[in-house]
């Protein structure tokens, strides 16, 4: 056996690696006996995480945490993870028979997830060893010290600007290239140069990716230009994730801090974890929760009603916050993965899938642009799913954008094709992803470039359709295109 197979970097032998996937073991374990859980979903858990644990070593040539490693921990975090805490809180509060139904709803998936992130962590390894040699890379990416120049930040922050100036100012002369297609701010192009203006501000992640690895250096050494940045970026956020009802843009920038922390210090922050988790749950959540529920009840029709709803939400904020335990909700966390995976794979066969490739179909229709197929569906794929997973068979029929569900690609994979296409697309994930990252980051640098923490957070884009997961890499090619002209007129400089 080659050595470097068996050659291993520190935090895999740390004790806080090893106690926090035995911990969820254990947990699963003890909760699972104390509710009378079926022995399929004890075997299932302690099956996927030794395959995990597998997963991690064939990944452990390298310092955590790049995106390649990520994907092993996102599908853990759903599949395994959730079933976990989500059973484990219902115990607690004395809902007995709440964990019970957790626990038998995503026990089939752990025999599509166990065997696919080992494959995934193998064809992963193989594929970065292979293309670490070929010496490819996106240097125009690539800065010669840990981060960017504060000058070519702050171009960068100026262009994402003044594109989503440039789209605003388009819609108030009557030029509407970006329909709203719902009240949560989801778009279709219509024509197609706006969408290119509006790619310009894809750059914005590159940004606080970067200022976040920046961040978590000691504060003397930042220079005083990535200070001011890192602030007038941090304010930004906030009031765009206040007053645009979303959590996404503040919990994505929280996750930039986390991975960049980790790849600095190769441990987590567990503090801050603690402490974010509790504010999510007692503040965020609810307040996004009920925000969109009274904007679903108002009929809000598009982003400047949703506002609207916004501002009378946070007037008078007694309504959201939650009084009792009971009514927080872990679930939130883990994104219904679980048991939606779990029905899938009830549903079909080992070598038969019955939607017959028609979601894979859908999603690679979605990447043609509208301008040559302007009758092409929108991408509701998510809704679809609701439909035809749900108990109910009116589901998403009424309101067909606010009911959007995810399952994962790999279980896209078995809905269409089987059970054994679902462990397949593990590996399929493996090689295009790994040779992603290793293209824009480099195989030296995965753990250590400043957007590593944005190819991280990227990875769970695998929670959405297989179409949505290659229309990211066509999203990226105008903010690439930028890079790489910024690139050139600074002769390399960055």
């Amino acid at each position: 056996m080659n050595r470097t197979i068996v050659q291993t970097c520190d935090w895999f032998r740390s004790l806080w690696f090893r106690l926090s996937l035995a911990g969820v073991v254990s947990m699963a374990a003890v909760t699972g006996f104390a509710t009378s859980a079926p022995a399929s979903y004890l075997a299932g858990q302690i099956v996927l995480g030794l395959c995990v644990f597998l997963a991690f070593y064939l990944l452990a040539d390298r310092p955590l945490f790049n995106p390649v490693q990520a994907v092993v921990a996102i599908f853990y975090w759903w599949l395994g993870v959730g079933p976990a805490v989500i059973a484990t809180w219902n115990f607690m509060i004395g809902q007995t028979e709440a964990a019970l139904q957790v626990e038998e709803a995503g026990t089939e998936a752990f025999w599509i997830a166990a065997p696919g992130v080992l494959l995934y962590a193998l064809t992963a390894r193989l594929t970065l060893a292979w293309f670490a040699k070929t010496g490819v890379c996106a240097r125009f990416l690539l800065p010669a010290g840990g981060n960017y120049r504060p000058k070519v930040l702050i171009i960068y922050y100026l262009l994402a600007v003044l594109a989503t100036v440039a789209v605003r100012l388009l819609q108030a002369v009557g030029i509407i290239g970006l329909q709203e297609i719902d009240f949560l701010g989801g778009t279709k192009t219509n024509i197609w140069w706006v969408g290119v203006i509006a790619a310009v501000g894809s750059l914005s992640p590159f940004v606080n990716s970067s200022l976040m690895t920046a961040l978590v250096a000691p504060w003397k050494k930042i220079p005083a230009s990535i200070r001011i940045l890192i602030g007038v970026m941090v304010v930004q956020t906030m009031l765009f994730a206040l007053f645009g009802g979303w959590k996404g843009p503040l919990v994505f920038l929280g996750a930039y801090y986390v991975c960049a922390y980790v790849s600095r210090w190769q441990r987590p922050p567990w503090l801050m974890l603690a402490f974010g988790t509790v504010v999510f749950v007692t503040v965020i959540e609810p307040f996004v929760d009920y925000s969109r529920n009274v904007a679903i009840v108002s009929q809000a029709g598009n982003s400047a009603d949703r506002e609207n709803v916004i501002v009378n939400v946070l007037k008078n904020p007694q309504a959201f916050l939650p009084t009792r335990v009971e009514e927080m909700d872990p679930a939130i966390f883990f994104r219904g993965i679980s048991p939606l995976a779990g029905e899938l794979v009830r549903r079909n066969e080992p070598f038969n899938g019955k939607w017959d490739g028609y979601t894979i179909k859908w999603g690679l229709e979605s990447l043609v642009p509208r301008v040559i197929m302007p009758d092409k569906r929108d991408n509701t794929i998510g809704a679809f799913y609701t439909m035809e997973l749900s108990d109910d068979p009116t589901a998403g029929e009424n309101d067909v954008y606010t009911e959007s569900k995810a399952i994962s690609i790999p279980f896209e994979f078995v809905g269409n094709f089987g059970w054994c296409a679902g462990i397949l697309a593990f590996g399929l994930l493996g090689v295009t992803w790994s040779l992603w990252c290793g293209w824009l980051l480099s195989p030296a640098r995965l753990s250590s470039h400043p957007l590593t923490p944005y190819l991280v957070l990227s990875a769970m884009i695998m929670e959405q359709s297989f179409g949505n997961y290659l229309g990211m890499f066509r999203m990226l090619l105008i903010p690439l295109l930028l890079c790489f002209v910024i690139f050139r007129m600074l002769r390399g400089k960055i």
